[in-house]
């Protein structure tokens, strides 16, 4: 059974006013996991009949019941929402780049055995797959070239999970923090690895995921599979950025903690540019190339973050009138931006100036910070003032808003150099003088 969320106006006014606390990340999660599990039991019911499927939803129940959190953390996994989406996207007529959606149906059952074997329920499932390699959500992909008209089996024993062919089994093993999974064209099993990292008394961990077929949801596309060395660089990045976080804005870390899963690394286009990302229904994920630095690693999880939030807040609350046709100047991109576009673009640049504003205390990040974040702020002046004149928004997306525009007066008041200030000012001059020249009008 699913549950109808509802976000009040003081959770909303939290939401809006900066990191969410844990009944408010909570609300988001849970909102979405129950998402999740709507859009399963419309797969079941729209896709032609499979009784496989059917076995596989029977399973999740079971494991919901025995352990309900296992079976969230599970079912809540961001490239599992990928892949509901993409199959939602495929029996509707979307066209998708899957050379058999069928395929994509077949998951199903991976999907099934694993939330089995992190809630501690024994099953068995036959495995649908076509090609030469299985997804196994939350944990990697195995290899089946040679094997694949084999019927596969998954069979689950006190929270182990394998992979059979009849003839013997691959145990799936969890993600790993090791960087040294180095692949070979002999090895089978290539398993998904973590970014650790200590803040205060907690770890922060999230996946990187650089294997499975469904990551590649953002406007860029995703790398191949990175080696041991790339792999502890953005080890080290990550590292890093947490140990910013905690020391200067922890309750941005406390954030990161509740709602970053997944970090998916996108390929660069050479121009040195950094490019990241989220996708709508996919909560929790957020693609990037590799960022240059720590702290800039660190302003792009908050970045993204925040749009990952404001995708689950939109879903429970309208904030503007979708079909709004008005194009907006948003300074910190040279195309007309949507309502959606702009509200998006506040809430994350909020964020990271009020991130940058606390790294100024960093010795090493001071004058870069400062400059940084002079610069963010008369941007989000700018985009303010438009977001709070726009007559598309509803009465909660002014109040949202609101919140927002108090919280942009308090980083106001906040003194900078003269230096950063003239700067800013240059900047957000040239940036409307070509924005005119592109697009006509800047308001």
């Amino acid at each position: 059974m699913t549950e109808v969320y509802h976000v009040s106006a003081a959770e909303l006014d939290e939401m809006a006013s900066g990191p969410c606390g844990a009944s408010s990340m909570r609300l988001l999660r849970n909102s979405q996991f129950s998402r999740n599990l709507l859009l399963l039991r419309h797969i079941t019911d729209a896709a032609p009949a499979s009784a496989a499927r059917d076995d596989a939803l029977s399973l999740i129940d079971a494991a919901r019941a025995h352990d309900p959190g296992a079976a969230s953390r599970v079912l809540s996994d961001p490239m599992i929402s990928a892949w509901i989406n993409r199959v939602i996207r495929r029996l509707h007529g979307s066209p998708e780049p899957s050379p058999d959606w069928r395929a994509d149906l077949g998951q199903m059952t991976a999907v099934a055995a694993t939330v089995a074997a992190e809630a501690g329920v024994d099953g068995e499932l036959p495995l649908e797959h076509r090609g030469e390699t299985v997804t196994v959500p939350t944990r990697g992909v195995l290899t089946v070239s040679g094997e694949a008209d084999r019927p596969l089996t998954l069979r689950v024993r006190s929270h182990e999970l394998i992979v059979s062919d009849g003839n013997g089994g691959i145990v799936v093993p969890p993600a790993s923090d090791s960087p040294d999974l180095t692949d070979s064209p002999t090895q089978r099993w290539h398993g998904l690895r973590r970014l650790s990292a200590p803040a205060g008394d907690a770890l922060v961990t999230v996946t990187l995921d650089d294997l499975t077929p469904y990551r590649d949801v953002f406007h860029a596309p995703a790398t191949d599979r990175i080696d041991g060395e790339e792999f502890k660089r953005w080890r080290r990045l990550f590292t890093g950025a947490a140990g910013l976080l905690d020391r200067h804005a922890g309750n941005r870390t406390a954030e990161i903690l509740q709602a970053s899963r997944t970090v998916v690394p996108l390929r660069a286009d050479g121009s040195g540019t950094l490019r990241s990302g989220t996708a709508r229904h996919v909560f929790g994920a957020f693609g990037t190339t590799r960022p240059v630095s720590a702290a800039v690693m660190a302003l792009t999880m908050v970045h993204e973050i925040q749009h990952s939030k404001l995708n689950a807040i939109l879903e429970l609350k309208p904030l503007f009138d979708s079909a709004d046709p008005k194009l907006y100047f948003a300074p910190w991109r040279a195309d007309p931006r949507p309502m959606w576009g702009l509200f998006h673009g506040v809430y994350a640049f909020l964020a990271a100036a009020d991130v940058l504003n606390r790294m100024r205390a960093e010795p090493a990040q001071e004058m870069a910070a400062e400059e940084q974040f002079a610069r963010v702020r008369g941007q989000l002046r700018t985009a303010m003032n438009s977001l709070l004149s726009a007559s598309s928004l509803t009465s909660a997306g002014y109040r949202f808003a609101s919140v927002m525009d108090r919280n942009l007066r308090l980083l106001e008041d906040v003194s900078v150099s003269r230096q950063a200030t003239d700067s800013a000012n240059r900047t957000m001059d040239r940036t409307r003088d070509r924005w005119r020249e592109r697009n006509g009008r800047a308001d």
